[in-house]
């Protein structure tokens, strides 16, 4: 018998055991039996309502649903999305602080709804929002012939004074190597999960340099180590000049330049995560090739992205490794925002915790929300004037940014000048921090 007439007799046969008795369903499992020559238990299975599960009895015993209710999930959806859609475990972290600036921004939630916002666990998180949740980007790296200059700096999850920093690029081809397009520099802290990100244009080492500069000017700690992978974009005779000769020059400590080894990503494992969370998900995967739109996605990272990922969203942090059968137990600490660690750190000066205090205050993440989607609209539309070649090639006016950056900082947006051939962004006076 083949495939198909059996497929044939157990449609038959299913029709009439969905309507016969308890008796008569015995007999026609029988004859299932017989005709397909299989199993009691497989025929029940091929005769059974194609329905996962049993329905529910009405008089089911166990605990009534709590978090089930439809204003209860549209409000979780609601808040899920203002925060830009942050995992289940960071949500519930986060709950404390973004409820009540969002309540101040939109109204007051109906009665019960905060407490079950603060009470829901993250699985629920997970099992409520499953039904809404749905390219990879390119590599250029490319190893420079002096790198054995530099040393290799492994197993360093576990550094406790802030300042440590690993940093590496993403590049904005679209998928495509080919030309100019702009690539993000992004920077962590090791021990804060502190991130900075900035765009420049091209691969050539002086405006990464300039990068650098801007976001160590925007740290709330001191500079004391460098550390990235062996590509010449991050790591070149610019980069250790500016680590090393002019600060001896100026006065200043050198910073210690550390590299990963070659094709061991998980030596860079902190901004290679900061790289999708911060870079990727803020400006994604599509090809970004005008040198115009750089300094709005300056403002854009160093005015919006950057607080929001530091103030207001927490972060996971490696705790302990434990070896259980041959196979390594990472746990983790309950996430906190890099801002909370940076307070909590008794290596960074009561001075600059004062005047980050002071600029946390200051800040709404609910407003800041806002801004980020108006930026980044004008991001959108700005390229996309560009492509049809109706915006002039000159740069774009940059909003008023929210909020000054409270610490010595260089400026925060790179002036280009389009008569420059070479259109590489001006370096500025470093200033003493």
């Amino acid at each position: 018998m083949s495939v198909l007439e059996k497929r044939c007799i157990a449609e038959f046969l299913a029709s009439r055991y969905r309507r016969a008795s308890k008796k008569g369903k015995g007999e026609i499992l029988a004859e299932a039996c017989e005709r397909l020559q299989v199993g009691r238990r497989q025929a029940r299975r091929l005769l059974a309502p194609k329905e996962a599960g049993r329905p529910r009895k009405p008089d089911r015993r166990g605990r009534p649903a709590k978090y089930q209710d439809r204003e209860f999930k549209d409000t979780l959806k609601f808040v899920w999305r203002t925060t830009r859609y942050m995992c289940s475990r960071h949500l519930k972290a986060a709950m404390p602080e973004w409820l009540p600036a969002i309540q101040d921004e939109y109204g007051r939630f109906s009665a019960g709804i905060e407490e079950k916002l603060l009470t829901v666990s993250a699985p629920t998180i997970d099992r409520i929002l499953k039904p809404y949740k749905a390219l990879k980007g390119k590599c250029f790296t490319r190893s420079g012939g002096f790198r054995e200059e530099i040393p290799i700096q492994e197993n360093i999850w576990d550094i406790k004074v802030p300042g440590f920093l690993e940093s590496d690029t993403v590049a904005h081809c679209g998928g495509s190597m080919f030309g100019e397009f702009v690539s993000s520099v992004v920077m962590v802290d090791i021990a804060t999960t502190w991130t900075e990100a900035r765009s420049v244009f091209g691969r050539a080492s002086k405006p990464v340099v300039s990068a650098i500069e801007d976001i160590e000017a925007n740290l709330p700690f001191a500079l004391l180590g460098y550390d990235s992978d062996n590509g010449t974009e991050v790591l070149n005779q610019h980069i250790l000049r500016y680590f090393r000769d002019e600060r001896i020059e100026r006065g200043r400590p050198p910073v210690q330049v550390t590299r990963s080894r070659e094709y061991r990503k998980d030596d860079n494992a902190h901004v290679e995560q900061r790289n999708n969370s911060l870079a990727r998900r803020w400006l994604g995967y599509e090809r970004i090739d005008f040198i115009e739109v750089v300094p709005l996605i300056n403002h854009y990272y160093a005015h919006i992205v950057c607080p929001l990922m530091n103030h207001f969203f927490p972060s996971f942090k490696l705790h302990d490794k434990v070896l259980v059968r041959s196979r390594t137990r990472r746990i983790y600490k309950d996430p906190v925002t890099p801002y909370t660690r940076v307070m909590l750190s008794e290596h960074v000066s009561q001075e600059r915790k004062n005047l980050l205090k002071a600029q946390h205050e200051a800040l709404n993440p609910v407003k800041l929300i806002k801004q980020e989607y108006a930026v980044r609209k004008r991001i959108d539309e700005t390229l996309k004037k560009l492509r049809q070649g109706d915006a002039p090639l000159r740069s774009v006016p940059l909003p008023p940014p929210p909020l000054p950056s409270p610490f010595p900082a260089l400026n925060n947006v790179y002036i280009f000048k389009v008569s420059d051939p070479q259109m590489l962004p001006q370096r500025k006076p470093l200033h003493n921090l």
